[in-house]
């Protein structure tokens, strides 16, 4: 289970009191708590500090907990958001779930150990979507040094195909000058020497010939 030290809170609310109430509340849990009274000073505060999880009140002066939301979804996409809100329509909920993300929703007065809870738990998912993220990260960066080296690859296969089909017709091409020039005139093992010498440069340049074809192939694209 991931540990919590460390982490930091955002608490937002026009209500003083209340939110004076929520800070005592969770003084006790093992993350750092900021407040601020509106959405203004939640930007700044925003800004300036980095938060794991903001929660805010939907009704307050200024920018609303949902405006508040949007920003935060726009400018700081990894901070979990949780929004309160005194009067509980479902309007509200819902807006705040499509519009911004949140991570949680809780009507006012809410209950500070589900509070506790639901941040807990947002710290732990926003572990989780980072964790997942290296990985994507590493697995393509791992994918990219794959597609470089076989690019390395294919192209070295391509030197060394053009380097080897050289001599290899070479030695056919004189092969076949040599038979021509000596049929008749050559003993049984002298023939089978030079005609063997010949299917193996044949075969040879046949294998050499599969792996330019291979290695062209490999570098088109796939159609769609």
């Amino acid at each position: 289970m991931t540990t919590n030290a460390n982490r930091t809170v955002l608490l937002v609310d026009d209500d003083k009191n209340l939110l004076m109430g929520l800070v005592r509340a969770l003084r006790d849990q093992p993350f750092e708590i900021f407040t601020a009274q509106n959405g203004d000073d939640a930007i700044w505060m925003m800004k300036t500090r980095e938060i794991d999880v903001i929660v805010a009140d939907e009704r307050m002066p200024g920018l609303s907990g949902c405006e508040l939301m949007a920003w935060v979804a726009a400018n700081c996409p990894d901070v979990m958001r949780i929004v309160l809100t005194g009067h509980g329509k479902m309007e509200t909920a819902i807006r705040a779930i499509n519009e911004t993300d949140v991570y949680r929703f809780f009507t006012k007065p809410c209950n500070e150990t589900r509070l506790a809870l639901a941040i807990h738990d947002a710290i732990e998912e926003k572990d989780s979507r980072e964790r997942s993220r290296r990985m994507l990260e590493e697995n393509q960066r791992r994918l990219r040094d794959l597609e470089l080296r076989s690019q390395d690859v294919e192209f070295q296969t391509r030197i060394v195909s053009q380097d080897l089909l050289r001599p290899l017709q070479l030695i056919l091409d004189c092969c076949r000058r040599l038979e021509e020039q000596t049929e008749g005139k050559l003993d049984r093992q002298s023939r089978e020497l030079l005609s063997d010498a010949r299917r193996a440069a044949d075969k040879s340049r046949q294998l050499v010939a599969r792996l330019q074809n291979i290695s062209t192939h490999s570098e088109q694209p796939a159609a769609n």
